[in-house]
């Protein structure tokens, strides 16, 4: 049996935090253009920042900007696109074990602006798929509540197996930076031990 002064690894301390917050944080914001609420990076840092704190779980950010190219606006200019890759390093403080997490972020803006909207986006998904959280939305949704509202998949016969995920869908094994994708919004990697 486990108590509570034994060292419980970074696995351990995820799980914990991740119950700390619960399923999503609550949407605190709203896009008056395009008329959706949503979860602030703001609101899910300090709710998750409390949870991994209470956790005993450090985090340390590194970003890298994967792309910088100008798009078309409707009237004739131009407006800046970045991409960035947000790494979370979570520190189990008790065992030293560590883990990491990606996200990506895009932002676009016709300001300085447009690598902090990456940034704060790329953050805002590296923890959401670091805990798993539920952000009350379905992005495949077919209207603004985020309710379901496509057909359901067919129910697979009694006696027939699913499909297996896709291949997307999987957690992929640790990879060289180098060749990592940009397409991944966010991926966890396992436990590893501290470096001396």
């Amino acid at each position: 049996m486990t108590t509570e002064t034994q060292a419980r690894g970074i696995a351990t301390s995820m799980v914990a935090a991740a119950r700390a917050v619960g399923w999503g944080v609550p949407k605190d914001g709203y896009n008056r253009a395009q008329n959706y609420r949503f979860a602030s990076a703001a609101a899910l840092k300090l709710r998750v920042g409390r949870a991994l704190a209470d956790a005993g779980v450090a985090v340390s950010t590194a970003a890298e900007i994967l792309l910088v190219d100008e798009v078309p606006t409707s009237r004739g200019g131009t407006m800046q696109r970045i991409v960035v890759k947000m790494t979370l390093t979570f520190v189990d403080a008790a065992s030293g074990e560590q883990m990491t997490a990606e996200g990506l972020g895009a932002g676009t803006d016709s300001t300085d602006k447009a690598v902090m909207k990456a940034a704060t986006a790329a953050e805002k998904y590296a923890y959401i798929g670091a805990l798993c959280l539920a952000m009350g939305e379905d992005p495949e949704s077919d209207d603004e509540h985020g309710a379901p509202t496509s057909a359901a998949a067919p129910a697979v016969p009694a006696g027939r197996r699913a499909p297996a995920p896709s291949v997307a869908a999987k957690t992929a094994p640790a990879r060289p930076q180098s060749s990592q994708s940009p397409q991944r919004a966010a991926r966890t990697n396992g436990p590893a031990a501290p470096s001396d």
